[in-house]
């Protein structure tokens, strides 16, 4: 019968467990990410006086990114209101895929750093 030895197992389950609580949070990702489209955002934004691009608002926390439009009727004008006729423009929407090719980088980096860090043999 042949003898099996582990080495490094109790290195890689910590790195792996600190890997783990790295990827719950992505803050970093989260907040670049909601910056990015909210910046978007603003700058797609249909204008007449200016006020609904300047209601984008960005923020994150642990559970992801927000961008909101604060103005009253960024509704309408996000998707339409067909009874006003008023048509929808998706410029926020529209934002957020214009830029996901940058913005998953972000992602993408986060947890490539997160398995960098992972030891064991």
């Amino acid at each position: 019968m042949t003898d099996v030895r582990l080495e490094g197992l109790t290195t890689f389950l910590s790195t792996m467990q600190k890997a783990e609580q790295e990827l719950a949070k992505l803050d970093s990702a989260h907040s670049r990410t909601s910056q990015m489209i909210a910046s978007a955002a603003a700058a797609a934004a249909p204008r007449r006086t200016g006020r609904l691009a300047s209601s984008v608002r960005a923020s994150s926390g642990d559970k992801g990114g927000l961008v909101e439009v604060t103005a009253a009727y960024a509704g309408p004008i996000e998707w339409g209101w067909p009874s006003r006729n008023v048509d929808a423009t998706h410029f926020a929407m529209k934002a957020a895929r214009a830029t996901e090719a940058s913005w998953i980088k972000f992602y993408e980096q986060e947890v490539q750093k997160a398995l960098d860090d992972v030891k064991g043999t």
